[in-house]
């Protein structure tokens, strides 16, 4: 095709010449005037008997399409390093507003200046509460609620309806506002006032739902004094907020549970006022259930009974601001008391729940069920039930509504609310009558505890003086262009004042070598904006500056005259294990590589659950929860610098871990650099479960003394006395499904003594070797390594260190390679919410992806099942939009890591198939990830023990059938 021929096709080979004209080379785009070009495109059809398909075509597109610019590139005029579309570059990825003064802060309901100041002389006013939930729950519209309660400027009462949209005031990252959800936990600091006009200051911790996202919301738990679980009344206790339960009990938090979104069982579900109380019966149920039957419910100090009548239930539905307890909505009777034969409120409210019956004609409570409406019904629900039905069936023109409000609310509004649409009618009916957030507060103030000036993390805070500083790191934030950058921080004792000198410890800080940092800029969370102040009491949170100091997410800061013997990090659980889903990067330009790493470097502060690593083969390796959170990573990664950062992204994989299915066939020994030492260790299983969740949940403290250990092992785990005396080390450093080290040489054979002075050097090879597996370079789980023999040097220990450890980890290897090795892949955790028609489909895409459903638990007063099941990591790219699609948006599904399990086939067996371009057996697949894993990582050959032991013995053993 010549030049001329190329005018009168588009860059997708569309025809855009004239119809009936092979010689015209103008196209829609020469044209200046699009509805010119309709004129002559019309004249052209009428004088054809029969317009042809591409004349109908192009006239569809440029209609549709009209004032289009067609670009026409020239792929040899192209330079390679410039795109022909330039990407879109975000310059601010978090909505900020700066102030230089105070007077332009946004507009509030209180003083800050007394807030602040509330905060620094009555400490016991202070609350922190940390807001979780399951994802949609309305967690961030909770406290958004409370934002437009005391900001008068950001309320949404002036907005048109059709412009009505979710206030999201601390959404303030891009992709959460695009999403509709909270990636980061943001604190939001409110004075807010309780039932009886005393105000408290109320840092709330905003966590996000989603599971990719859970080391946020463990870290805020960490800083909590108490928790909010706010759940979806409709879809009930979900599994995901049962995982939230199971750590407010681990960490003894008190819980205060929100009913949210109840209007829904009145609008959507229609239920009756006997199946509304049932429902929420269920719920408490189900709620005190998970509780008493916790794991941890034996050390679980707070009150384990959920119930209204406790003060720890508060009713709320966020989109028509509706909030009340049963405290706060008894106080409306407060005038009829006498009527109904009741002295005080106090007795009134008691019989405001549980099966209690009013009788209408007598005016009298009774607990026989026959003879009326429960109270809740009658006193509570049918009010509100009236109210909506007013306010969705109300002609304009009619005055029962504002007559029901009146004669039993007291409450007389504009004439102009009644003229507005009936959504909107019924948002501002309630909000006025119920949106008050003084019942919350109430809950809040006395349920949760004030700041302890305790740390359970750090026992020796009670040896520093109350006039010193003790802080804990929360997590590091970005300003909105991510040029600089600050640390949440929690005042544990003392006072912080702008200017004071601190020393700075994390984990990595040797003794004596902590750094120094001169607080700067504190600043108060609030949201999208932030309130400057000059000192900061315990029990606060503040923002510090740390753009000129390497300050970690798991730092503590001390005071200047804390001494040197006290400085010790606060241990945190890290969420870093659950990070297995894997993608490599690199830049499309090697010159970008600097600002690749820079970027990496900085975003793995910020992303807490990120973890990059630099592989052998060179590649830079970023390890996430799950596909959603790298989605946003690399977001962020792209627009970090003020130039777009174009980057490759390999496909996903998985973080693999090794294992063995038997005990070792033999004894083999591994020597070192000379044949004058050598060590043998053989490998087994370890099944052990009840050891493997302890040492997971840091219950087992490697760090203690032996006697003590031995002595938690025999009595609470069940070892014998001689196995629980040799326990040497144990790891992964993650501490999933641990490996371990024995001693279990004899005094006979073994000089005990010179073993004894290298068991640091040892301990450390088995480190090395378990970090890193003979297969694929990945970590060894679930094995139980014995130290059989050992020959060691009799002198220069210090100086064979080195060749100690390098020879343990060859014998770590050797004796997994002779146990039969096997390949562990992580699974997740599939929790889906589906209606009845889409339970089948739900259940055929996890079939298809290797997992499977392990229960369907029917949803009670809705036609919604709650599906829990597993599916491998590998096979789950992709899996909640799978799901949305085929079953056209009617399910939605969350995954989270749960296990590890072993893959099918034996990784050493050279005999199965392996297919190019198709899918292997399950009888190949362990081979086949090993053999991908190991060509990725650039390790040569295959897994081999003869790269281990003496050449003339592997031969020996391969002529006897003890390994193949």
């Amino acid at each position: 095709m010549d030049s001329d021929d190329d005018d009168l096709y588009d860059e997708f080979g569309n025809f855009i010449g004239d119809a009936n004209d092979s010689d015209s080379g103008s196209s829609a785009s020469e044209l200046d005037d699009p509805a010119e070009y309709e004129e002559i495109e019309e004249d052209v059809i009428e004088e054809s008997e029969e317009p042809t398909e591409q004349a109908l075509v192009q006239k569809e597109f440029d209609l549709r399409f009209a004032g289009a610019e067609t670009v026409v590139i020239d792929p040899n005029q192209v330079p390679e390093e410039l795109p022909v579309i330039q990407p879109v570059l975000q310059n601010k990825l978090h909505v900020e507003f700066k102030a230089e003064t105070e007077e332009d802060l946004p507009t509030t309901t209180y003083s800050r200046e007394y807030m602040l100041q509330l905060a620094n002389d009555l400490p016991e006013r202070i609350r922190n509460v940390a807001v979780v939930g399951n994802l949609h729950s309305g967690k961030t519209s909770l406290i958004d609620a409370l934002v437009q309660e005391t900001h008068p400027e950001v309320t949404n009462t002036k907005r048109n309806l059709q412009e009505f949209k979710p206030l999201r005031y601390l959404d303030t990252h891009v992709l959460e506002r695009k999403r509709g959800m909270s990636i980061f936990a943001h604190p939001m600091t409110l004075l807010l006032s309780d039932l009886d006009d005393k105000s408290y200051v109320v840092n709330f911790l905003d966590c996000p739902g989603h599971p990719d996202f859970d080391e946020e919301v463990q870290t805020m738990l960490d800083a909590a004094e108490g928790a909010l679980l706010v759940i979806d009344i409709v879809e009930g206790l979900t599994k995901r907020d049962k995982r939230y339960i199971t750590s407010l009990v681990k960490r003894d938090l008190p819980i205060v549970v929100v009913f949210n979104k109840i209007d829904r069982l009145i609008i959507e579900q229609r239920l009756q006022l006997s199946d509304f109380y049932l429902k929420i019966r269920y719920v408490l149920d189900d709620i005190n259930a998970c509780i008493y039957h916790n794991e941890f419910a034996l050390t679980y100090s707070q009150k384990k009974l959920i119930s209204p009548l406790e003060d720890n239930v508060i009713f709320s539905s966020n989109n028509f601001r509706l909030s009340f307890t049963l405290k706060s909505f008894s106080d409306r009777y407060a005038n009829e008391l006498a009527s109904f034969s009741i002295p005080n409120l106090e007795k009134f409210y008691a019989l405001l729940w549980g099966d209690i019956y009013y009788i209408e004609k007598t005016r009298k409570f009774t607990k026989d069920k026959r003879a009326g409406k429960r109270t809740f019904e009658h006193f509570i629900l049918e009010p509100i039930y009236k109210l909506i039905t007013y306010s969705i069936t109300t002609d304009r023109k009619s005055k029962d509504l504002p007559k029901l409000l009146w004669e039993n609310f007291g409450l007389n509004l504009p004439k102009s609310y009644f003229e507005k649409d009936p959504q909107e009618i019924l948002r501002l009916v309630l909000s006025e009558t119920f949106g008050s957030s003084k019942g919350l507060v109430s809950l809040i103030a006395r349920s949760l505890p004030q700041p302890s000036l305790s740390h359970p993390r750090f026992p020796n805070l009670s040896n520093i003086p109350d006039n010193l500083v003790v802080a804990e790191v929360i997590k590091i934030s970005s300003s909105a262009n991510y040029k600089s950058q600050s640390a949440l921080v929690k005042i544990i004792k003392g006072t912080l004042k702008t200017g004071d000198k601190l020393k700075v410890v994390s984990g990595s800080t040797l003794e004596n070598d902590a750094k120094s940092l001169i607080a700067k800029n504190l600043l108060i969370p609030a949201g999208r904006y932030k309130v400057r102040t000059s000192d900061v009491n315990a029990g606060m949170l503040t923002y510090v500056s740390i753009d000129e100091y390497d300050v970690s997410k798991t730092a503590s800061l001390f005071g200047d005259g804390v001494k040197s013997n006290l400085l010790q990090p606060f241990h945190r659980n890290s969420s870093q294990e659950r990070s297995v889903f894997k993608v490599a990067v690199e830049p499309e330009k090697p010159t970008d590589l600097p600002r690749l790493v820079e970027g990496l470097r900085n975003l793995s502060e910020i992303y807490g659950a990120a973890v990059v690593k630099l592989e052998d083969s060179g590649e830079h390796v970023v390890l996430a929860p799950g596909e959603l959170y790298l989605d946003c990573f690399f977001h962020d990664l792209r627009n970090y610098s003020e130039d777009y950062l174009s980057i490759k992204i390999s496909d996903p994989m998985v973080k693999f871990s090794e294992t063995c299915s038997e005990r070792s066939a033999t004894k083999l020994a591994t020597y070192g650099s000379s044949k004058k030492t050598h060590i043998s260790i053989t490998a087994e299983p370890m099944n052990d479960k009840n050891f493997s969740s302890a040492v997971q949940k840091g219950l087992i403290d490697p760090s203690e003394s032996q006697r003590s250990l031995a002595k938690t092992l025999r009595n609470d785990y069940g070892w014998d006395a001689l196995a629980a005396r040799s326990l040497w080390a144990f790891g992964p450093h993650d501490k999933q499904m641990p490996s371990v080290l024995l001693d279990d040489t004899f005094d006979g054979e073994t000089d005990k003594e010179l073993l004894k002075n290298n068991q640091e050097s040892i301990s450390k090879g088995f480190q090395f070797g378990i970090e890193e597996g003979p297969l694929c370079d990945e970590p060894i789980r679930n094995t139980k390594f014995k130290i059989l023999d050992a020959v060691l040097a009799s002198s220069g220990v210090r100086t064979h260190g080195a060749q100690t450890i390098t020879m343990t980890r060859n014998a770590i290897h050797t004796g997994l390679l002779t146990a039969a090795p096997r390949l562990l892949e992580p699974v997740y955790r599939v929790n889906i919410i589906c209606t009845t028609r889409s339970l089948q489909a739900a259940q055929v895409i996890l079939d298809k992806r290797r997992g499977w459903v392990v229960s369907e638990t029917p949803i009670p007063a809705t036609q919604l099942y709650e599906l829990e099941g597993f599916v491998p990591v590998l096979d789950a790219v992709g899996l909640d939009t799978d799901m949305r699609l085929q079953t056209q948006g009617q399910a939605m599904c969350l995954v989270e890591f749960d296990r590890w399990k072993t893959v099918p086939g034996d990784p050493l067996d050279k005999t199965v198939p392996l297919p190019s371009l198709k899918p292997v057996p399950r009888e190949s697949m362990a081979r086949d990830f090993v053999m991908k894993t190991r060509k990725r990582k650039g390790l040569s050959g295959e897994p081999n023990l003869q790269k281990y032991i003496d050449p003339s013995l592997y031969s020996r053993l391969r002529e006897s059938g003890i390994i193949d």
